[in-house]
């Protein structure tokens, strides 16, 4: 449960792990829409000719749009000659003699007559142009008037067209329709499933929720029953922590929900080494509990190490302590000490006069046989 709560904190079930209510609006629009599919799919109808109608009625649009570009083209055209028919206008023979005249020449008779048979001749050419564009101008208006009939009678034949595929459908698409169906109906199962596995969820946090309560319960009682012992202890690490720095220190044992706790403090303690002294004392602690107890057990071990960075009163108490603790207890407490740490001046007058008698063996690289097993480093 903390790992899927952690996938969900990070979003890699994103889209997957969602609230009830969420996963129950989207199960509702799910079998909504799944509901709506199987209805298109009990009414659907599959034209056996489908595509071959699907074709005529791509065929009767472009030939509806040649049509009508054709009709747009013949529109400018009649309107151009309509425009040419009010503005075609004649000239008198009367003003080109007039102009003549004003410019200072005098047309012999027999120009003035060729004159005159040009002007019949351009009359002529006036009222042949009028006719050809009167002619023209019935001609596209006819032709204007039948391929507006023709377009209205294609898009006709096209709706009745349409109307039979908008009734219909193909194949295609009603295997399409059910392929969609499909998919929702597995989105549906899906949905469900997450729902189901959400409510086991909740239920299942809810449970461990009341069993953590339980065992927490179950533990508070037992420290209780317990605290004679814990009583014990706290006494025993006080005792040498205050042997330490002359000021008892702190065992804390706590019942929390996450299990117990422990953590002990030494105040006043400005040492570098203080960690290790702590170590210490809890260690002393531990050994007198066991004993104390019953247990079959003689022997406390500390490395030198237990003493790195400790200042050189405090490790001359903690030898004596040591010391007074191991004879008290009918225990073995082994430490092990360079020989330039040992704080002589520090030891107490009886300490210092039967130190060398607590010093079991020594290791020397002075002599060939001064290391452990004969194993020189």
């Amino acid at each position: 449960m903390n790992e899927l709560k952690k996938a969900v904190g990070q979003g890699l079930l994103t889209g997957y792990v969602g609230t009830r209510g969420e996963l129950e609006a989207e199960r509702v629009t799910v079998a909504d829409e799944i509901q709506r599919l199987e209805k298109q799919l009990k009414s659907f109808k599959v034209h056996p000719q489908y595509f071959k109608i699907q074709e005529e009625v791509n065929a009767l649009t472009k030939e509806i749009h040649d049509i009508t570009n054709r009709n747009t083209m013949n529109r400018q055209i009649l309107d151009k000659y309509r425009e040419s028919l009010v503005e075609e206008k004649d000239v008198s023979i009367d003003k080109v003699t007039q102009v003549y005249g004003e410019a200072g020449l005098v047309f012999p008779g027999g120009l003035l007559r060729k004159l005159g048979e040009v002007s019949d001749f351009h009359k002529q050419l006036i009222m042949n142009r009028k006719e050809y564009l009167n002619s023209e101008i019935i001609r596209l208006s006819r032709e204007i008037e039948e391929q507006k009939l023709e377009v209205e009678t294609l898009s006709n034949k096209r709706a009745e067209l349409m109307g039979i595929l908008e009734t219909h459908g193909a194949l295609e698409e009603y295997s399409k329709l059910q392929e969609r169906a499909g998919g929702f109906r597995q989105r549906l199962e899906e949905v469900k499933n997450r729902l189901e596995n959400l409510k086991r969820f909740e239920e299942g946090k809810r449970s461990l929720k009341i069993a953590k309560e339980e065992l927490y319960q179950k533990a508070r009682r037992d420290f209780q029953e317990r605290f004679s012992g814990v009583e014990k202890a706290i006494k025993y690490f006080n005792r040498f922590s205050e042997g330490l720095y002359s000021e008892p220190g702190i065992l804390s044992i706590d019942v929390l929900d996450k299990g117990y706790e422990f953590d002990v403090e030494i105040k006043r303690a400005r040492s570098q080494g203080i960690g290790y002294m702590k170590v210490f004392c809890y260690d002393l602690t531990l050994a007198g509990l066991l004993l104390e107890s019953g247990y079959t057990w003689n022997s406390l071990i500390h490395d030198s190490t237990i003493f790195d960075g400790v200042d050189e009163r405090q490790i001359a108490r903690a030898l004596e302590l040591a010391a007074g603790e191991a004879g008290a207890q009918g225990i073995q407490y082994i430490c092990a000490l360079n020989s330039d740490n040992v704080p002589y001046n520090d030891f107490s007058e009886t300490f210092k006069a039967e130190f060398d008698k607590h010093v079991i063996i020594t290791f020397t690289d002075a002599r060939d046989d001064g290391g452990l097993l004969g194993i020189r480093l």
